[in-house]
């Protein structure tokens, strides 16, 4: 494999962790800025929106640009944003920090991942594509627990100039093993709007957004939403963080399996049933800190194996549709994760940080109803076809 890959892999492993990196720091910041935890919250909120629409618009913009350097300075912006958000001294300018790594992190990622396709040899390309995927399962498992244990020992400014640094490294690795990057074509704006005028990909998009609101809704808030229900330290939040994260490869990986076997609306249906009922049980279980790594585990198992037979249900559309498909699911997924951090912060706001979960499992009950409606959508559009043709 191309040493290219696995640099980009690492930068994916950054991205990665500084997007999550607010679930463990978030009462720190709150602290230090003095403002409370739910307007904390909205930095991820931000970040959230600047992705969703930045990245489809931004790829237009740059399709142009010679891949290499579009790489290179897209990361390199991402470590000075994060620099920024690390000195920031007050909260409106960690806000635009947030943004400006947001636009950085929707320039690189998908960039890395059409990159990665292309340096690889052919019949490798399926093994570098999930080498740079691997980069955000990393960040999950290690990144954010590892930048979490160093909010609590030093602060949380010190997480963030880790990313920097990180950011930096992985910059200076691409300009060392990135060679030059072949064609790029890019699917264009109007192209990507006009497919969301198919009602299908809209119903797939929708579960995309809503499964994701679902997961960040209590995601976001876990540190105050534990601290509440089991009274657990920043310590042992980095430590559920990282069972969250294992449990969460597990459950991929099963998923996987099943999608082969069983089919991706049997699998999904499943997985969204398990997702709410680990939801509404979620505080009932998590009364202590056993309790917590029961809840957390039960959850993320369920919730990590909702993307893959998402992403089989996408690929199975027509194939001019499910390419553009899989490139606005991203977006989809980023706005549910906004609406996660506007909707929890209200509920935090309000004083009920223990109603995250049960509000988490009607976004994942949406999610499901979408799902059986589509399926019931399907099946009829199936059956007129086949009357016509018989006809």
């Amino acid at each position: 494999m191309p040493i290219g890959v696995y640099v980009l892999a690492l930068a994916v492993f950054v991205v990665g962790t500084d997007k999550d990196l607010i679930v463990g720091v978030l009462p720190s910041i709150a602290s230090d800025m003095h403002v409370s935890v739910a307007t904390a919250g909205q930095l991820a909120t931000v970040f959230a929106v600047a992705y969703a629409f930045g990245a489809p618009v931004l790829a237009v913009v740059t399709s142009n640009v010679d891949r290499r350097r579009l790489l290179t300075w897209a990361l390199a912006g991402f470590a000075v944003a994060n620099l920024v958000s690390a000195t920031a001294p007050s909260y409106p300018l960690l806000l635009g920090s947030r943004v400006l790594a947001a636009l950085t992190a929707a320039l690189y990622t998908p960039a890395a991942m059409a990159a990665a396709a292309r340096i690889a040899p052919p019949e490798r390309t399926g093994r570098a594509l999930a080498v740079v995927t691997m980069g955000f399962s990393a960040a999950a498992i290690l990144g954010v627990p590892l930048g979490t244990l160093l909010a609590a020992a030093v602060g949380w400014r010190a997480a963030f100039v880790m990313i920097s640094v990180l950011a930096l490294v992985a910059t200076l690795g691409l300009l060392r093993g990135l060679g030059v990057i072949s064609g790029h074509g890019v699917i264009g704006l109007s192209e990507r709007v006009g497919v969301l005028r198919n009602p299908r990909v809209l119903r797939l998009l929708a579960v995309s957004a809503a499964t994701q609101c679902a997961g960040f809704t209590v995601l976001l808030y876990l540190g105050p939403l534990l601290a509440e229900t089991a009274g657990i330290t920043v310590v042992q939040l980095a430590a559920l963080l990282i069972v969250f994260g294992v449990a969460g490869l597990a459950g991929n990986a099963f998923a996987g399996r099943f999608t082969d076997r069983f089919g991706p609306e049997r699998v999904l249906s499943v997985a969204l049933i398990w997702v709410t009922v680990a939801l509404v049980a979620f505080t009932a279980i998590a009364r202590s800190l056993p309790g917590a790594y029961v809840a957390v585990c039960v959850w993320a198992l369920a919730a990590w194996m909702v993307p893959v037979p998402q992403q089989a249900r996408i690929l199975r559309l027509e194939p001019r549709a499910s390419a553009v498909a899989i490139s606005l699911n991203s977006s989809a997924m980023h706005i549910g994760s906004a609406v996660a951090g506007g909707f929890g912060g209200v509920i935090v706001e309000k004083g009920h940080v223990t109603a995250l979960p049960i509000a988490a499992a009607a976004a994942s009950l949406l999610a499901l109803a979408v799902l059986v409606a589509d399926a019931r959508l399907k099946r009829r559009a199936t059956s007129i076809a086949a009357a016509d043709t018989v006809q």
